[in-house]
């Protein structure tokens, strides 16, 4: 009876494994038809681009002759078959409509600009939505605009190399220069003002009015157009709508917060409002209700607030608890030890420490390995 119970229970694993065998074979992949074989053999597609690519001509109509037009056109400015697929495959709308005249004057545009070659290529497969727009309505205005500012075509191509650089081409509107003058009225530098373009030039495609309201917002917090800290602070504000950002406010006040002792830790770090709401309350309510850190500590140091929890925070005070317990630092070292950088932690707490107590050094090594610290107790009172 043992015996039959085992081979039938045998039987049925088997059975499952080989069903599941079955059931996870990749899916056979669809046939190669003439015009993806014509897109391989002739353009150097790859057989899924060739195919994403003849599915789409089909749809259209569009024939092989006029293909090779199309391939013709962006090869001759330098564009790769991966290159173009990618194009076409993002917005095919390009590829149906009758529109490679169009396509080509403004690639000729951007070429004379001096966006051309690999820069071209980079920046168009990249956000290839840019070349659906209007070539007199928005892209000869961005270029003219931009360029007044910038001083010159090559820091303009420098900008759209940049990561998310090409926003400022795609998002750009009238209001962009009017909300420029808007940051040097308030003694914003040109330095200040092409650093945000890098970090979140959709804020200057705002209303100037929403724009204003912005700058008006961050110089009332009490930060310095003059500083860096600044463009930061705009950042911030415009990356939220205005009920989100009066909750996040909201829940530094709910942990005790004063509006001065606020506005004091944003322009220390204006950075701190891009973490989400849920990490923000995670980080306050450990670190003041699990540590007993203070508003003013968390005041004089905000970029505890934007450090992993995880990766930096707890490895740290598994070690800094272990040295307090060995009678080797005092309690008040664990403040500043949680904010400064892996090489003075590195320099104050581990290379002292190391070789009378050499297990500091294993356990810190193993600091992403969550499952191997102990979470640290809070600070006694």
């Amino acid at each position: 009876m043992f015996r039959f119970k085992f081979l039938r229970e045998s039987l049925q694993l088997t059975l499952s494994i080989s069903l599941r065998s079955i059931s996870t074979v990749a899916p056979a992949q669809p046939p190669i038809t003439p015009t993806a074989g014509y897109l391989v053999s002739s353009h150097g597609f790859s057989p899924d681009a060739a195919v994403a690519l003849s599915n789409m001509s089909s749809k259209c109509g569009v024939s092989c002759i006029r293909l090779d037009s199309i391939m013709a056109l962006f090869k001759s400015y330098g564009f790769s078959p991966a290159t173009i697929a990618c194009i076409f495959t993002s917005y095919p709308k390009m590829l149906c409509s009758k529109s490679e005249e169009n396509i080509k004057t403004k690639l000729e545009f951007l070429t004379s600009s001096g966006l051309s070659g690999e820069a071209l290529a980079h920046v168009i497969g990249n956000d290839p939505f840019i070349l659906t727009r209007s070539l007199e309505g928005h892209i000869v205005p961005c270029f003219k605009s931009l360029i007044k500012f910038f001083g010159s075509s090559e820091d303009l191509v420098a900008l759209f190399l940049t990561k998310r650089g090409s926003w400022a081409l795609r998002n750009f509107s009238s209001a962009m220069e009017l909300n420029i003058n808007t940051l040097r009225s308030f003694g914003v530098p040109n330095s200040s003002i092409a650093k945000l373009f890098t970090l979140r030039v959709r804020a200057l495609s705002r209303t100037p009015s929403e724009f204003r309201a912005i700058v008006d917002e961050i110089k009332g917090m009490g930060l310095d157009p003059s500083s860096m800290m600044f463009i930061y602070g705009v950042c911030s504000c415009a990356g939220m709508k205005r009920p989100r950002w009066e909750a996040k406010v909201g829940i530094f006040y709910k942990y005790g917060f004063s509006e001065a002792q606020f506005k004091a830790l944003f322009v220390k770090q204006p950075s701190v409002m891009n973490s989400s709401m849920k990490r923000t309350e995670k980080m306050l309510n450990y670190l003041m209700n699990d540590l007993g850190l203070t508003i003013e500590y968390i005041t004089s140091y905000p970029v505890v607030l934007m450090s992993s929890l995880e990766r930096k925070i707890l490895p740290r005070l598994s070690i800094l608890f272990f040295l307090i317990s060995e009678g080797l630092i005092k309690q008040t070292s664990i403040g500043r030890a949680i904010v400064i950088s892996e090489a003075e932690f590195a320099r104050f707490f581990l290379l002292p420490f190391g070789q009378k107590r050499p297990q500091i050094l294993e356990m810190y090594q193993k600091k992403n390995e969550s499952s191997n610290l102990l979470k640290p107790q809070p600070l006694a009172s």
